[in-house]
């Protein structure tokens, strides 16, 4: 079925633009406490994800040695 009329929610570009101005400058603040549990939420992340890396690093680390410490087994038979 093909449409034959074309909506827009504002006419042009630019009511667009002042209305979101407009509302932009009216736009309440969240709680302090709703940003202190963002920020804490934030570095929450930041930690566990320091953490994986390390994890991540320590394994392939203790991978390569065992492979290396194989591989030097062998090479000495």
């Amino acid at each position: 079925m093909k449409s034959t009329a074309n909506s827009k929610a504002f006419r042009t570009e630019e009511d667009f633009q002042e209305i979101y101005s407009a509302c932009l400058e009216t736009q309440p603040q969240a709680p302090q406490s709703l940003r202190d549990a963002q920020k804490a939420l934030s570095e929450a992340f930041w930690a566990y994800l320091a953490e994986y890396e390390e994890h991540i690093f320590r394994y392939a680390y203790q991978c390569g040695y065992e492979a290396g410490r194989a591989a030097e087994h062998e090479t000495n038979k």
